[in-house]
C-alpha cells in the first residue's frame, strides 16, 4: 500500500451545514476520518482545516489564497511505473464541454446556376494560348501534339 498525494481545489464546502451559527464546529459535519466524511475538529485549526471526503484526506491551509492538498492510500496497485498526472490527448480540445454548433439554416441555390460552364464562349478564344488560358486550363484537357 502506497500513499497518492496532490492538490487541488477545497471541497470543504461539500461538508457544510445548513446552521446559521459563526461557531465552525457547527457549520460542519464533523467526526471527519478515512472511513467517515466530515471535518477532524481535533487536527483542526483555523488556518489549517484537515478533513476528509470519500476515504481521502484534504488539507486547507488559508492564508491569502486556500491552498488545498489531498492524500490516501492506494491498495490494489502495486507497480513502481505508477505516477499521477494529467494526461490531455488533444490539448487544442482541452476546455471543449459541448459539441460543435451545426448550422441548420444554410440555403442552396437549386437549378439556378449550371455545374457546367457555358462553352459559349469558345467562340472568342482565337488561339491556343487563350484556350489555355480560359478558366485556369480546367476546363478543358488539352493535349500539345507538336
Amino acid at each position: 500500500m502506497s500513499t497518492v498525494l496532490g492538490s487541488c481545489v477545497s471541497r470543504l464546502n461539500e461538508l457544510r451545514t445548513y446552521s446559521n451559527s459563526n461557531v465552525f464546529n457547527e457549520q460542519y459535519i464533523g467526526n471527519g476520518s478515512f472511513t467517515n466524511n466530515g471535518v477532524d475538529f481535533n487536527l483542526s485549526t483555523p488556518l489549517n482545516i484537515i478533513y476528509y471526503l470519500g476515504g481521502i484526506r484534504y488539507n486547507d491551509v488559508i492564508g491569502d489564497v486556500i491552498i488545498t492538498t489531498f492524500s490516501f492510500y492506494s491498495s490494489g496497485y502495486n507497480s513502481v511505473d505508477f505516477f499521477h498526472s494529467e494526461l490531455i490527448k488533444l490539448p487544442e480540445k482541452e476546455n471543449i464541454i459541448s459539441n460543435s454548433k451545426i448550422e441548420n439554416d444554410v440555403f442552396i441555390d437549386r437549378q439556378e446556376k449550371s455545374v457546367f460552364n457555358n462553352n459559349y464562349k469558345l467562340e472568342y478564344i482565337n488561339n491556343l494560348s487563350e484556350l489555355l488560358n480560359y478558366a485556369g486550363g480546367k476546363s478543358f484537357n488539352i493535349i500539345n501534339n507538336t
